[in-house]
């Protein structure tokens, strides 16, 4: 018979022992076993327990009125029954029994020459013993069991046997047990719920992305470039916004795991940083950084999850702060020789919070229904999540704020040391100036140079616009892209080896053989092409992104839909073979760019084609951005002047300064910094006296550029 899988309450075995006890110290107080003197009347007779009372021979002396009340069917003859009739009695109703020797348990030794001797080394009663049965009739009713042996001096006398009924505790442990499946059964099918929406929306982003940053990557009008960057953004919008629900999803299922790898912090700080610097658009909202040049370089964390809880506090900031300033403040100490401990306090001046709310911005999907809140769309996940994360780094995350004047959240994690080298003050004043993309065009210009002429991938997808998609991304690098719509023809392409692929990106889910069955069969065949030929899987469930399942079905890599283009460059130089994969000569290729391009005056064009990407074409457009851009920035110009908003003048020039250095017009760009610095200073005078030679400077500029464009 299987045991039961409950254990009763507590309260149960309390109230049992209590009334066991009270027994045994009625007997113990009688130096014989003569049952009928021992106060019976008193005690046992008033339990609603069943009690039991056998001597050494298993001869039942005496049983209470509640026994019969429990087993109406087993008739007790003092004297002359015996505890094994019982039990036989009892394996007639048995329906489940724990332990299983239980029943042989409530008997003593059946040689009746065994004489077990009471503990020497111990002063108290001897152990007691414990089990639960449950019978089948007249009715189900579930007994938990307890026993205690009796001693005359030190010898064994006989047994007290206490049967208490249980059924209404094992019912309600029961109803517990199964209301607790259908909660897990329903938290199971609430994740396969979102996994299904995540893949049902980020497959038409994948496209919507997709085309969209192919299109902006070619020469189109500035108006026709404004839309496709609205909607690329607004697909990044709601892609974070599955992201973070997906993120809620692995929190609460207690799947949410972090991916510790080395990274660069200058590159995170930097990264995050002009993502939100693009969010303030026209608002008055000043942007400040401060960071500690001893922060060591090199850190081992999840990249990715710093980078999201720094990137939700910014965000918050600036979508609260319609005007004013917002500062980020990066710290950290060494603790030990190979931690350290980072803090983010992000400062800013919007709208802030009462204090009685401070807390209830960390619970998920809360957003506080203030009036000048309800314009602004959110979620409600972002700090829930925040929080969670840097719980996960060993930190934590708390608010400070004075309603109407501004918040300040600190964001603290712990992360490893590599090595001690710090980023520096070089590096720090280049963060705090916002001029560190500079060498992160650097590593761009090393993504396309990186050009795999002779590689060819195979896209595996039931939807034929994911293949053009990927098709369009993999231009830059020269690489032949064939498109295969269901699994078995994948299989056969793989069979034939003909023509024998670099890479195969695999989607997960599709129509009949699925990604996963594809990837198995790939294997099966044996050869050592099938065994060997790269699988990246290409999903949007990116729930799935750091499952076993697939590493356990020969494929090696993963992939999220939408497609982001740094992951994807970080791909295929992983996969794609070094033999295949050709960087060039970057100053016969720069030679030959220049060779497309005319001389501009006071421009170092060499610089520029370098900045932005490496290509006369790239340059070019970028170019044609420009003068769009600062066209409408310079009419805008004279406007703050007159409104003497030197604040927002200094915005306005620090973003043309920025434009300048990566057109590579340096000298404009130094003018453009000491008038930025005048315009902070407040000097009106000084400003009005340079106001002129700058909006000179800044129209001869583009005088040149746009005659050069006409070449």
């Amino acid at each position: 018979m299987a045991p039961l899988l409950f254990q009763p309450a507590a309260g149960v075995f309390i109230a049992a022992g209590i009334a066991l006890l009270g027994l045994t110290i009625v007997i113990l107080n009688r130096r014989r076993l003569d049952w009928r003197g021992l106060g019976w009347d008193s005690v046992a007779d008033k339990l609603a327990d069943a009690v039991i009372v056998i001597d050494k021979k298993q001869k039942i002396v005496n049983v209470n009125p509640a026994f019969y009340a429990c087993f109406p069917g087993f008739s007790c003859i003092k004297d002359s029954t015996t505890l094994p009739e019982f039990t036989a009695y009892l394996r007639g109703l048995i329906h489940g029994v724990r332990p299983r020797s239980l029943l042989d348990n409530l008997s003593l030794p059946d040689d009746p020459g065994v004489r077990r001797k009471f503990p020497e080394n111990d002063p108290g009663l001897p152990r007691q013993n414990t089990g639960e049965f449950t019978v089948s009739r007249p009715e189900k009713r579930s007994f938990s069991a307890r026993w205690q042996d009796i001693y005359r001096g030190r010898r064994l006398a006989g047994r007290v046997i206490i049967l208490n009924d249980i059924s209404p505790y094992r019912s309600a442990i029961n109803r517990i047990a199964k209301l607790k499946r259908r909660a897990e059964a329903a938290s199971r099918s609430k994740s396969e719920f979102l996994a299904t929406v995540s893949h049902e929306i980020r497959t038409p982003l994948t496209a919507i992305m997709g085309f969209s940053e192919i299109l902006l990557q070619k020469d189109i009008s500035g108006n026709v470039r404004a839309d496709l960057e609205k909607i690329y953004n607004s697909g990044s919008v709601l892609l974070g916004i599955i992201s973070d629900i997906l993120d809620i999803s692995k929190i609460e299922s207690g799947n949410l795991s972090l991916v510790p790898a080395e990274y660069e912090i200058s590159r995170l700080i930097n990264d995050t940083i002009h993502l939100n610097l693009v969010r303030i658009g026209p608002k008055p909202v000043k942007f400040s950084l401060d960071i500690d040049d001893t922060i060591p370089r090199l850190l081992i964390g999840d990249e990715l999850r710093v980078k999201q809880i720094l990137n939700n506090l910014l965000s918050n900031a600036i979508k609260y702060t319609d005007g004013g300033d917002v500062a980020l403040d990066v710290r950290w100490k060494r603790e030990g020789d190979s931690d350290a401990v980072l803090s983010f306090k992000v400062s800013d001046t919007g709208q802030g919070i009462k204090q009685e709310d401070l807390e209830r911005i960390f619970t998920r999907y809360v957003q506080l229904d203030n009036p000048v809140n309800r314009n602004i769309m959110g979620t409600g996940l972002g700090l829930s999540i925040t929080r969670t994360l840097a719980g996960l780094m060993d930190g934590a995350v708390t608010a400070e704020s004075e309603y109407g004047r501004g918040s300040t959240f600190t964001a603290v994690i712990r992360q490893g040391i590599p090595a001690a080298e710090p980023i520096g003050a070089e590096t720090a004043g280049r963060l705090r100036q916002f001029e560190f993309a500079g060498s992160r065009n650097q590593d761009r210009r090393g993504l396309f140079r990186t050009r795999m002429p002779d590689g060819r991938i195979l896209m595996v997808d039931d939807m034929q616009i994911n293949i053009d998609v990927l098709r369009g991304l993999a231009q830059p690098y020269g690489l032949t892209v064939d498109g295969v719509t269901d699994g078995p023809g994948a299989v056969e392409l793989a069979r034939l080896e003909k023509p024998r692929y670099d890479l195969i990106f695999m989607d997960h889910l599709m129509a009949g053989m699925d990604g996963i069955e594809t990837a198995r069969n790939i294997r099966a065949l044996g050869t050592e092409y099938a065994q060997k030929v790269p699988i990246v899987a290409l999903s949007a469930n990116a729930v799935m992104r750091n499952s076993d399942i697939f590493l356990r079905n020969g494929i090696n890599d993963f992939l999220a839909k939408p497609v982001d283009t740094q992951e994807l460059n970080e791909i295929l130089e992983k996969w794609i073979p070094r033999e295949k994969q050709v960087q060039g000569d970057p100053e016969s290729g720069e030679r030959q760019a220049l060779g497309q391009f005319p001389h501009i005056p006071g421009i170092d064009v060499e610089a520029g084609i370098v900045n932005t990407g490496g290509t006369a074409e790239k340059y070019r457009r970028i170019l044609k951005i420009f003068l769009q851009d600062t066209e409408t920035r310079l009419v805008r110009l004279q406007e703050v002047l007159e409104k003497a908003d030197y604040e927002q003048y200094a915005l306005l020039v620090h973003s043309i300064k920025g434009a300048f250095r990566i057109i590579g017009a340096m000298d404009a760009a130094d003018t453009a910094a000491r008038i930025e610095e005048i315009a902070r200073s407040g000097d009106a005078d000084a400003l009005a006296a340079k106001h002129g030679i700058f909006t000179e400077q800044l129209a001869l500029t583009m005088k040149n550029v746009s005659e050069a464009l006409l070449l």
